[in-house]
């Protein structure tokens, strides 16, 4: 699977408070989350306005994962981390993942 330049993608500046981030309205069944650079693993959720917490899925650090979406509700992302700061990547990929 290729992902082009101009993937719709959003980088939320995750820390010990849950952060948001608005993902483009129906682009996309899928999502994929990166936490690329955390040394803690981060919990995520999405929705029409979410709040992350630890109840959530988590990653681990550097794992990268892919989630189905509805695209017309899950528009926004949020995540939290277990520690520290980071900058935790959702991007949309289309049907033919």
């Amino acid at each position: 699977m290729a992902i082009g330049i101009n993937t719709p993608s959003v980088t939320v500046s995750a820390s010990t408070t849950s952060a948001q981030g608005t993902l483009a309205q129906g682009s996309g069944k899928y999502v994929r989350v990166t936490n690329g650079s955390a040394t803690s693993p981060v919990y995520v959720n999405a929705g029409a306005n979410p709040t992350a917490t630890n109840a959530n899925v988590s990653l681990a650090p550097f794992e990268s994962r892919t989630f189905e979406r509805d695209p017309n509700v899950d528009v926004k992302v949020a995540a939290i981390l277990f520690s520290g700061t980071a900058p935790i990547t959702f991007t949309v990929i289309g049907e033919d993942c």
